[in-house]
């Protein structure tokens, strides 16, 4: 059979900006990426392989110039202290000649298009560099095995005297080849993983970090490969470089694992694009244990999303002129203070000024998520945020702009049938389901904008998603207790939205005879928090809702009503909830009857302790 490639060339089209390279031809849009196979039979078929459905990764051919004999180009990661010439004995090795070296440092020239020999070279570079053709021809599986082997060994000595730790690392490989076969991740990306968990534990030395610190890293990594709901961002304003964090483990976990591995051995990251951040690799506060609590950060987690936040950070800092000098660090904090320790200092100043402690991602820029992915992974993808339609709202291709419910589901049945899954959305977190799921207002960044991660949908009806959120485990939605879409379409579209539906909920509840006390109190929180009420018409809402939830007969509905107080009261100032308590004791509710009785208590402790 021939191959007969055929498509439309268009000048302006620039390779280093497409999605692949397929030769010297580029593929930029998604009609153009089709091969057409002409089939010599007596009907002449023409047949064709649509390019849409896999992935396309840029090809690096050799140089014209090129003489060497291995067609196979791979990538060297430079270390400190690397040159063109040590590269090129390493690649050699131990019973090579000088003349292979040579050889090798020409073809080293030549790939990468430089000058000579003496091209300038800083670690973490990646440099292209000759590859194993028999090594390259290895079947997919072999090569997993090879790698698992490789793996297994080095952590057997590096856990040697730690058995549990050996058995829940091995437990964890398990369960990532298990996860990876079920969201039909290939043999190769699960080798890939596993060879840079391999190049972390194999490191020598103890800078920037040391081997303890690097072994932390590598059970992390290989937890949460094989689980990516556990990425937190703990008390931090990182949820946005979470779900990109999350998405990647999901689906391109190697480029996670080499992002850390890089960081760790080298402090800083060069992107598949060159552009290069400096990052402290060390751990600061929660992500000083080598085990992330449910609520905390790991590690690993910190490594990447400060890489991450930095990555976009260097984008904003190209739109001004002169380009701007910000740079995202994380520092140490006391504890209880609560400061997150994040700061953007300003390095154009003289001395260096901090000039915010929020990584500056918002409506108008939420497209460099989907960047920031892509200077990672090397893959260019669209619409992988999606978000509420509105005048503010970025609209570069990273982003869909949600219009309506019917097309919040159409959207999500898309991408689950083209294998887009997980998505990242932006919702207003003081909307329900996500303002009890953070504890009333207690989750960082849970008293406006914030972003989860959509990791599957079923149309249903009704239409549901499950969401990863990265305050905490308890706040996904898992399987067990999904969400509806009409749930999140109202937190998608914000507060002042769901104020009008739920005015109409409750007006109708009214109507039909049966008050919805849940809703009332919900109403009444959201018009406070929007400005549509004061604050002493909030408190007699609450006072008023108090005794009703008291007299209610002790079933489901009781209950759920009582902890949408719990939630309402804590939304509160210790002001607000003294007045309402003196307010209930008057009302006179029978005792063990009232939702307030803990309250009470909590509430009388904190007064006192403010006035100590």
């Amino acid at each position: 059979m021939e191959i007969d490639v055929k498509r439309e060339k268009r000048p302006e089209q620039v390779a280093d900006q497409s999605d692949g390279v397929l030769g010297r031809e580029v593929i930029t849009r998604h009609e153009d990426n089709r091969i057409f196979f002409a089939d010599k039979s007596p009907l002449n078929v023409v047949k064709s392989l649509d390019f849409g459905a896999v992935d396309i990764y840029q090809a690096h051919p050799l140089s014209n110039n090129a003489k060497s004999d291995k067609a196979v180009v791979d990538e060297y990661i430079v270390k400190p202290g690397d040159g063109v010439a040590r590269i090129a004995k390493q690649l050699a090795g131990k019973d090579s000649t000088p003349q292979d070296t040579e050889k090798l440092i020409k073809e080293i020239v030549q790939i990468n298009g430089w000058k000579d020999a003496s091209h300038p070279l800083h670690p973490g570079d990646r440099v292209k560099v000759p590859g194993d053709k028999a090594a390259d021809a290895k079947p997919e599986e072999q090569k997993l095995q090879e790698a698992k082997e490789k793996l297994t060994k080095q952590v057997e000595e590096r856990f040697k005297d730690d058995p549990a730790k050996l058995a829940q690392f091995k437990e964890n490989m398990r369960l990532f080849e298990e996860r990876a076969e079920r969201d039909k991740l290939s043999p190769t990306e699960i080798a890939k993983t596993y060879n840079e968990i391999d190049r972390l534990l194999v490191a020598k030395g103890d800078k920037p970090l040391k081997p303890e610190q690097r072994k932390d890293l590598a059970e992390q990594i290989i937890r949460q490969a094989a689980d990516p709901t556990t990425i937190g961002q703990g008390a931090h304003n990182t949820c946005s470089m979470a779900t990109v964090e999350t998405r990647m483990y999901t689906r391109n976990p190697s480029d996670a694992a080499r992002l850390i591995t890089d960081v760790a051995l080298t402090s800083q990251y060069v992107a598949t694009d060159g552009r290069r951040v400096r990052v402290n690799p060390g751990a600061h506060n929660e992500s000083r244990n080598s085990t992330a609590n449910d609520d905390g950060r790991s590690h690993a987690s910190e490594i990447f999303q400060v890489t991450g936040v930095n990555l976009h950070i260097d984008q904003e800092n190209r739109k001004t002129n002169p380009p701007g000098q910000l740079r995202y660090e994380q520092h140490p904090t006391k504890p209880g203070s609560g400061d997150s320790g994040e700061r953007i200092i300003d390095y154009s100043s003289k001395p260096p000024r901090v000039v915010q402690s929020d990584p500056r991602i918002y409506h108008e820029n939420l497209g460099n998520l989907r960047d920031v992915y892509s200077a990672i992974t090397g893959k260019r993808e669209e619409g992988i945020v999606i978000a509420n339609d509105s005048p503010k709202l970025d609209k570069s291709d990273g982003v869909t702009r949600i219009t309506s419910e019917q097309h919040l589901n159409d959207v999500l049945a898309q991408a689950k049938k083209d294998g887009k899954m997980p998505l990242i959305v932006a919702v207003d977190a003081s909307v329900e389901p996500f303002w009890t799921d953070s504890g009333g207002g207690a989750a960082v960044g849970s008293r406006g904008g914030h972003v989860a991660t959509i990791t599957d949908y079923t149309s249903g009806p009704p239409a549901k998603v499950t969401i990863d959120n990265q305050w905490r485990k308890g706040a996904d939605h898992d399987a067990a207790r999904p969400l509806a879409v009409h749930e999140l379409y109202q937190s998608i579209k914000g507060r002042s939205h769901a104020i009008v539906e739920l005015e109409k909920d409750v007006q109708a509840a009214k109507d039909a005879g049966h008050p919805d006390t849940y809703k009332q109190l919900d109403l009444a929180r959201l018009k406070f928090q929007d400005g549509e009420s004061t604050l002493d018409d909030f408190e007699q809402e609450v006072i008023r809702l108090i005794k009703e939830v008291a007299e209610m007969p002790d079933d489901d509905k009781k209950n759920r009503s009582t902890e949408k107080l719990r939630s309402t009261m804590d939304s509160l100032e210790l002001a607000v909830i003294m007045r309402a308590l003196e307010n209930g004791k008057k009302a006179r509710m029978p005792k063990g009857k009232s939702p307030l009785d803990e309250w009470t208590i909590r509430a009388s402790y904190s007064s006192t302790n403010k006035e100590n």
